[in-house]
This record gives C-alpha cells, sequence and structure tokens, in this order.
C-alpha cells in the first residue's frame, strides 16, 4: 500500500494518475518496473534524466532491493520530488 504521505501530498486524482502511470509502464505486469520503463515514463511525461540518474534514483528508493520500483516505491520518488 502507497504511504500515508503520498496520499496525503497527492490529491485522489493525482495519486489516481500516478498509479495508471506507473501500471501503464510496467510492459510485463509483474507489478514492478526496471530502469528501461522509468526511463520510458519519464520520456514520456516530457522530463529528461540522464540513465546515471535513474540508476541512482532506482538504488535510493529500492527498499526491498530488487533492482526495480514497485508502487510504493515509485510512489516514495513522487513525495520526494513533489517535496522539492
Amino acid at each position: 500500500m502507497a504511504s500515508t504521505q503520498a496520499k496525503l501530498l497527492f490529491t485522489p486524482d493525482e495519486f489516481t494518475n500516478l498509479q495508471k502511470l506507473f501500471e501503464s509502464h510496467d510492459a510485463n505486469k509483474n507489478g514492478r518496473i526496471n530502469a528501461k520503463e522509468l526511463r520510458q515514463l519519464i520520456i514520456d511525461t516530457h522530463q529528461d534524466a540522464p540513465s546515471d540518474e535513474i540508476e541512482k534514483a532506482i538504488a535510493t528508493f529500492d527498499t526491498d532491493g530488487d533492482g526495480e520500483l514497485n508502487f510504493d516505491e515509485f510512489m516514495s520518488i513522487m513525495t520526494h520530488l513533489k517535496a522539492l
């Protein structure tokens, strides 16, 4: 379940849109996005991030250590970015 902080920081519509964005970029529908899928998500949202920054973000927010981001980990990134 996504963190309480994320649910407080985002409106219900924003939260739902982020969930849909995550699910639409989970190419193999395994509930996790890898670096390639995250890169595509960033491109599709008209943002830019070098590959090393994507890898660094995954390493920082991947709390279960599987090398990918589940939805809660993804929302941790989104919460961090919104708080900036």
